[in-house]
């Protein structure tokens, strides 16, 4: 059984509640939103590349290290940034254990 863990510095962002809606060619679009796709970018960078992903059942534990109680707590967003650089499928991950805590001066999350 392998255990993997790292930190990812700044405050975590909401894959549901972090999209908005605009108007390309005409149709209305979802899309990220600017501190999703600023969290996105961040993130990419500290979270490790595996030699060799992951493939078999994963389970995930994260603690987010938010700056006050407003947020939700939800990890789906980087559940699926971890896609490609520790599983290969986001679909392998079988089970889920998430805590919140209160950092103002140091949001993160360690997964």
């Amino acid at each position: 059984m392998s255990q993997i863990t790292f930190t990812i510095l700044g405050e975590p962002v909401s894959g549901k509640n972090s999209r908005r809606i605009v108007t390309l060619a005409g149709h209305p679009r979802s899309i990220k939103s600017d501190a999703a796709r600023g969290y996105v970018a961040s993130a990419l960078v500290q979270i490790p590349r595996l030699p060799k992903l992951l493939s078999s059942p994963v389970s995930v534990t994260a603690t987010l290290y938010y700056k006050d109680r407003r947020k939700d707590l939800d990890a789906e967003l980087i559940i699926d940034l971890m896609q490609g650089r520790i599983y290969a499928n986001d679909r392998s991950v079988i089970e889920k254990h998430l805590f919140r805590k209160i950092d103002k001066l140091n949001p993160r999350a360690v997964v």
